[in-house]
């Protein structure tokens, strides 16, 4: 049995996360039937057929673990299972939906606790998703939590809230659990989830390979601007690097949305240095890499000194384009 090492990213989750699942609200023992205990029953999880970035998350794969929390009796009453027992009075008092995920924090914290150690940790079932969605079978009749890895796509990060099965789960007519309705053991879930955009850096080196130092330190200024695949701009900062000797010198630009095609121009050169390389350069950030561009100087024999400061702009998705003055090297030296 795999055992999953949970990361609080999308744990914490759990503590505010509302569960979108079929057939999660109370269950009283109401059907005319019994449930059958030792039948297997099967739960199929998917993203749902409505939303904007279905098809990109129908493009990769990730996995989702089932614990199963509490057992089931034939009248439709749960105990908790080993390792969950703290949970059984939440399990008895649910009467809403908002009571599931009180359970499931209790849940979270258990797991998350137990380190891949304790029985709490070990899932009892994985599901791999493709195609947006996933099936497993043989599932033993119970409660369970789910609990979805992060999707990674080319450009975007996908979390997803917990959510809770009922194995088997009433027979619904519209919102409403018929009176004399069946059990069904072959339930269908449907995550919920959030798009977070996933970020590489640019990585501006400047090679100065003559220098005056009768002229003091020499100041190079970057433009960077990124627009995404439509032509909006996404992405706009200045970058410098400072001298004080012939060499190597690089400042590097981070949090640029992953697919920013950036266009990097060196906009000041110095009072009394040349361009020997091409002054403007053009790429795509990558998620989570850094794309480098090499720009180089000369002395050009004039005798004007070439010192300054930068205004940087960066920007922060709670409060927007901030702005602060870099004076002397704003570069990293390698």
């Amino acid at each position: 049995m795999n055992k999953m090492k949970l990361r609080k990213k999308y744990l914490a989750g759990f503590l505010a996360a509302a569960a979108v699942v079929t057939g999660v609200a109370a269950v009283p023992a109401y059907a005319a039937r019994d449930v059958e205990v030792d039948r297997m029953c099967s739960l199929t999880v998917s993203i749902g057929e409505e939303g904007s970035y279905i098809e990109d998350l129908e493009r990769t794969r990730w996995e989702v673990r089932l614990y199963r929390i509490a057992s089931v009796d034939a009248k439709g009453e749960y105990t908790a299972t080993e390792g969950f027992e703290s949970l059984e009075d939440g399990i008895d008092g649910v009467t809403a939906a908002a009571d599931w995920d009180t359970v499931a924090a209790g849940a979270q914290e258990i797991i998350l606790s137990a380190e891949g150690e304790d029985a709490g940790s070990e899932a009892d079932a994985v599901i791999t998703m493709a195609d947006g969605e996933g099936t497993v079978q043989d599932l033993s009749t119970g409660l369970y939590i789910l609990l979805s890895e992060t999707a990674e796509t080319a450009l975007y990060e996908y979390t997803f809230q917990p959510a809770v099965a009922l194995l088997p789960g009433p027979e619904y007519e519209g919102n409403e659990t018929t009176s004399q309705g069946d059990w069904i053991y072959d339930q269908t879930t449907v995550l919920k989830y959030e798009q977070e955009p996933r970020y590489g850096s640019l990585r501006v080196v400047k090679t100065l390979d003559n220098y005056n130092a009768a002229l003091g330190p020499v100041t190079f200024v970057f433009q960077i601007e990124g627009v995404d695949e439509h032509g909006e701009t996404v992405y706009s900062n200045v970058l410098a690097t400072t001298h004080s000797a012939a060499g190597t010198q690089s400042a590097v630009a981070e949090q640029i949305p992953a697919g920013t095609h950036v266009t990097v121009t060196e906009v000041y050169s110095g009072a009394s240095y040349e361009l020997v390389s091409e002054g403007t350069q053009t790429g795509v950030i990558a998620a989570d890499e850094e794309l480098s561009m090499e720009f180089s100087n000369t002395y050009d024999n004039e005798l004007v000194p070439g010192y300054g400061a930068v205004n940087n702009f960066q920007y922060d998705e709670n409060s927007g384009w901030q702005w602060n003055r870099t004076d002397g090297n704003a570069a990293q030296s390698e």
